[in-house]
C-alpha cells in the first residue's frame, strides 16, 4: 500500500507539473531553410492500350498468367471513374518525417482523368498548384531526406499506388541548394517489384516544381501552412523571373534560351521562331480574349512559357523511350 501511495503521489505531481516550453525564439541554425513543393499536373498515369488475351478474360487471370500487373490495373481503371491525388511525405532514411503531427499530406482530389492538372493556370486561372512546405530543417544533419510522391487511385475497393517519385533533398545539395534554389521537374513515376526492386513505369509522369528557401536569408519570411492551393508560390515567382531575364539575353543576342530550372536549351532554328512576330495579330487576339490587345512582348512571353515549361517533359519522355530500346534490347 506504501509503494501505491507513492506511485499514485508521482502520478498527481506530474499531471499538475508546469508544461515544459519550447523556447521558439531562438534563431534557427546558419543554413537551415524550408523547401516549397508545388504540385502542377501528371500526364498519362494509366496505360491507353490494355493487351487482351483470348485465353483469359478477367484482370486477375491475365496476372496469374504471367500479364502485365500494370496492364491489368490500367484495365480495371478505365472501366471506372479516375479519382486521383497525390500523397507528399518526408523520408529521412527509412523514417518517416512527423510535420505537424501528420506522417503524410494528401492533394485534392482530381477526377476523370488520367492527366490531372492542379493548376489553373492552363484554363486562365490563378492558382499554381497545390503547394506543400515543409518545416524548417538543416539540409547538412538531414543528409538521408528523401521527398516522396506517390501517385494513389481512390476506388470502390480502396486505395491503389499507381506510382511512386522520389527525390533526394540534402544530397549533394540538389533541392537545397541556395545557389540553385529553384527546379522545374517532371519525373517519371516508379514501382517496386516484389524482389524490393525498382523499375520504372511504362507510363506515369510528375510535374513538380520546388523552391529552397534559407531561412537567414529571409528571417522575417512567415512559416505559412503546410498546404494549401496557391495563387502565388515563390516557385513559380522565379520561374517568371529567370524566364524574364533568359528572354531578355536571348533578345539581346545571347543565342540560346535556357529553359529555368532545368538544363534544357533552345538554340538556332527553334530560338528564332519563338523570338520572332510570325502569327502576331493584336485584332486576333483581343477578340478570343475578350479584353484589350496583347503587346508583342506580352506574345513572345506567353509562348515562351508554353514552351519552356514543356522541355523537360520532352526530356523525361526521351529518357522512358531510351530506357525502353535498352530493356528491349535485353530481351533480344
Amino acid at each position: 500500500r506504501l509503494d501505491y501511495a507513492k506511485q499514485v503521489g508521482k502520478l498527481q505531481a506530474y499531471m499538475t507539473r508546469e508544461p515544459q516550453r519550447l523556447d521558439l525564439s531562438s534563431p534557427p541554425p546558419a543554413g537551415s531553410g524550408q523547401l516549397e513543393v508545388v504540385l502542377v499536373r501528371a500526364k498519362n498515369l494509366v496505360p491507353k492500350r490494355t493487351v487482351v488475351s483470348s485465353q483469359t478474360t478477367g484482370s486477375l487471370d491475365k496476372v496469374i498468367a504471367g500479364g502485365s500487373l500494370l496492364e491489368a490495373v490500367g484495365q480495371v481503371l478505365a472501366e471506372g471513374e479516375l479519382n486521383l491525388f497525390v500523397r507528399v511525405r518526408l523520408v529521412n532514411g527509412e523514417e518517416v518525417v512527423v510535420v505537424k503531427g501528420q506522417r503524410f499530406y494528401d492533394s485534392p482530389t482530381r477526377h476523370g482523368s488520367d492527366s490531372p492538372s492542379w493548376s489553373s493556370l492552363a484554363e486562365h486561372g490563378t492558382h499554381d498548384g497545390w503547394v506543400f512546405t515543409s518545416p524548417v530543417f538543416l539540409p547538412s544533419r538531414m543528409p538521408n531526406l528523401w521527398l516522396e510522391l506517390e501517385v494513389i487511385h481512390r476506388g470502390l475497393a480502396g486505395e491503389n499506388i499507381l506510382g511512386i517519385a522520389r527525390l533526394p533533398v540534402a544530397r549533394a545539395k540538389w533541392l537545397t541548394n541556395p545557389e540553385a534554389p529553384f527546379h522545374n521537374l517532371w519525373l517519371p513515376l516508379t514501382s517496386q517489384s516484389a524482389t524490393g526492386k525498382w523499375a520504372v513505369n511504362r507510363c506515369g509522369d510528375l510535374h513538380v516544381m520546388t523552391w529552397w528557401r534559407p531561412v537567414d536569408q529571409t528571417p522575417s519570411a512567415p512559416l505559412g501552412a503546410v498546404e494549401r492551393v496557391s495563387d502565388g508560390t515563390a516557385a513559380r515567382g522565379q520561374f517568371v523571373a529567370e524566364m524574364r531575364e533568359q528572354l531578355a539575353l536571348a533578345l539581346a543576342g545571347a543565342g540560346s534560351l535556357r529553359a529555368p530550372g532545368s538544363v534544357e536549351f533552345i538554340v538556332g532554328a527553334d530560338l528564332a521562331l519563338l523570338l520572332g512576330p510570325a502569327g502576331y495579330n493584336p485584332n486576333l487576339l483581343s477578340r478570343i480574349r475578350g479584353a484589350r490587345p496583347a503587346s508583342r512582348s506580352e506574345v513572345r512571353f506567353l509562348r515562351a512559357e508554353a514552351v519552356l515549361a514543356f522541355l523537360p517533359r520532352l526530356a523525361c519522355s526521351e529518357t522512358r523511350g531510351l530506357r525502353a530500346w535498352g530493356e528491349l534490347r535485353k530481351q533480344l
